[in-house]
């Protein structure tokens, strides 16, 4: 819903001078349950979207490239698929709809803190009622208005979920790292002045997530020279939307309620009723038998099994005794994390290359 609300938006304006006339880019792959809802958005303002198919069958030939690129280990193959076909057509600048999740409680993970900010309204309340009077009126009217009857009152202090959590790897020393910054702790203390939703988007804003996936889109984009403009994360639009009361962002029982209602008359029914969420996720590889013969040559590779990073020589010992689903998953991130070293190495030695074609380049020149 974000990013079409961005293309009636641009497709919506008025100034000539200002019109705009391109045609999206919409990305097609196995477990996209929007793009009838996409192409129906198109025709409605008369464009001719730009398909990019993604297989996640083919990245496991290009795993090295994409790691490094994006500089993570996760397969976010089809962020990178839509930026590269948008420099193959020539474009540098892509307008996306980041931003509108994270001010307005787009996240299930986000939804359900504000059900226990709300349940512990609800549960305040009748231990105001007991105390006026008694706990037979309160049952009586509980039964009289059909509320629930017994509710749980959750510990709503945000520092209890700021702790955080250590992924341990068998193969890998782990040691224990404080890395909450003091900035964060002033702010706690500050936060303690408002309501648990408004803690939770602030936090998730400022602190991790959405700096997360910025940089992750950023990295996608930039490996093909693509800008990218986010019209939600505007200063004065990202701080007044976060600042809203949290029931407004639920008020119709969807994600992002306001924004929905705000738009209600330019999105077609199908879009705006939309009750899921989806962006485009990583598609993680599966382990099977052509998946299993790169792990088989990475943990045989010299490089790997001499690693300093981790113990080699137990990973291949591991895999080759037959290892269960766990050794496997934990030996699959590990060799990741190998592909992408792999390639800034190679990066870097085709930036190395260049730099000596340019030179001799220039002193042909002079």
């Amino acid at each position: 819903i974000d990013s079409s609300i961005i293309f009636t938006i641009l497709n919506s304006l008025k100034n000539e001078s200002t019109k705009i006339d391109l045609n999206p880019f919409i990305v097609s792959y196995k477990k996209n349950k929007t793009i009838n809802e996409a192409m129906r958005l198109t025709q409605i303002y008369k464009k001719n979207p730009i398909i990019v198919n993604y297989n996640e069958n083919d990245e496991l030939e290009n795993l090295s490239i994409l790691f490094s690129s994006i500089e993570l280990t996760t397969p976010y193959g089809s962020q990178y698929s839509l930026y590269k076909k948008q420099n193959a057509h020539g474009f540098k600048v892509s307008i996306d709809g980041h931003g509108a999740d994270e001010c307005l409680g787009g996240y299930k993970s986000d939804l359900i803190n504000f059900g226990m900010y709300f349940q512990n309204n609800i549960a305040k309340l009748y231990e105001t009622i007991s105390n006026l009077s008694d706990n037979n009126f309160l049952s009586s009217q509980i039964k009289n208005l059909g509320l629930v009857s017994t509710l749980k009152k959750f510990d709503l202090n945000i520092q209890n979920q700021l702790i955080p959590q250590i992924n341990k790897n068998r193969y890998v020393e782990n040691k224990n790292t404080n890395l909450i910054p003091d900035s964060l702790r002033n702010d706690l203390i500050e936060l303690n002045n408002f309501q648990l939703p408004f803690q939770i988007l602030y936090l998730n804003a400022n602190y991790g997530h959405m700096q997360w996936l910025l940089n992750k889109w950023d990295k996608a984009s930039m490996a093909h020279s693509v800008e990218i403009r986010s019209p939600f994360l505007d200063w004065n639009f990202f701080q007044y939307a976060l600042a809203l009361p949290g029931e407004t962002k639920i008020e119709t029982g969807k994600n992002k309620s306001i924004l929905r209602e705000s738009f209600e008359k330019d999105l077609p029914k199908e879009i705006k009723d939309i009750k899921f969420k989806q962006g485009l996720p990583a598609t993680d590889i599966k382990i099977d038998a052509k998946s299993l013969m790169v792990i088989k040559n990475i943990v045989n590779s010299s490089d790997f099994k001499t690693s300093p990073n981790w113990n080699g020589k137990k990973i291949l010992k591991d895999f080759n005794s037959q290892p269960d689903v766990n050794n496997i998953s934990e030996i699959w991130k590990l060799v990741r994390l190998h592909l992408m070293d792999r390639g800034f190495k190679e990066r870097k030695k085709e930036i190395n290359l260049n730099k000596i074609k340019s030179k001799e380049k220039f002193n042909l020149l002079n």
